[in-house]
């Protein structure tokens, strides 16, 4: 994707251009030149600053809103809600397979006849099988979740406390030096969530990587409450 003004080229996923605000396009137009802090002074950069590293930093702010956008759902959640859909499943299915014996019995005023009859208890009798049928696998798979979830919960209260226990907010900030440079908020934050990771990640390296991203948002919300 490039810039038809400047001609700064981008990967893909990005729609506008991040100096001149204008959408990109697939092909450099003609006429249009790679990309020269000479050539192109209206585009100063701040010192020290390159396009790789622009480039890198949006590569990073991707990433962070995709975590941001897909919350991470606990297998006590996903047990909890296995669980509900596999009862949800066996009730139906049990009472329909019950309403259409019922209705064969004559116990209900509606009547089915010749092949009309033949094709409706058919399929509305395969249909509730397979409701049953996948209410019966739902639960099986409800215990091996919660014992996921027993894992899972052990587990994050250890990083917690061993974490709430070595760092606060004031050592967090000083690591960073938050106080010695005027950031905004939204770049303090991701400061901070970066060096929770990476500190988390020196000690426990097992750990998935969305599964990290949920500790440090619980941990984050503790520590920095009253910031």
């Amino acid at each position: 994707m490039f810039c038809p003004k400047c001609g700064l080229e981008y990967r893909e996923g990005f729609n506008e251009c991040a100096y001149c605000h204008v959408p990109l396009v697939e092909e450099m137009p003609d006429g249009t030149e790679e990309y020269d802090e000479d050539l192109n002074p209206t585009l100063s950069m701040p010192e020290g600053q390159t396009m790789a590293s622009v480039s890198a930093e949006g590569d990073e702010a991707a990433e962070e809103a995709d975590v941001l956008a897909k919350p991470y759902r606990t297998a006590e959640e996903q047990a909890a809600d296995m669980k509900s859909s596999g009862l949800t499943l066996l009730f139906v299915s049990i009472v329909g397979i019950a309403f259409l014996i019922l209705c064969y019995l004559g116990a209900f005023p509606i009547h089915f006849s010749g092949i009309g009859a033949i094709i409706t208890y058919s399929v509305m009798g395969l249909l509730f099988l397979v409701f049953f049928v996948s209410g019966v696998r739902a639960m099986k798979k409800v215990s091996a979740l919660e014992e996921d979830a027993v894992r899972e919960n052990e587990k994050t209260e250890e990083i917690s406390s061993w974490f709430l226990e070595s760092y606060t907010a004031e050592s967090i900030d000083a690591s960073i030096g938050a106080e010695e440079r005027d950031n905004l908020d939204a770049d303090r934050y991701f400061d901070r969530i970066r060096y929770m990771k990476a500190e988390i990640n020196k000690r426990f390296m097992d750990s998935d990587s969305r599964f990290l991203d949920f500790i440090v948002e619980n941990l984050y919300s503790e520590i920095f409450a009253d910031k």
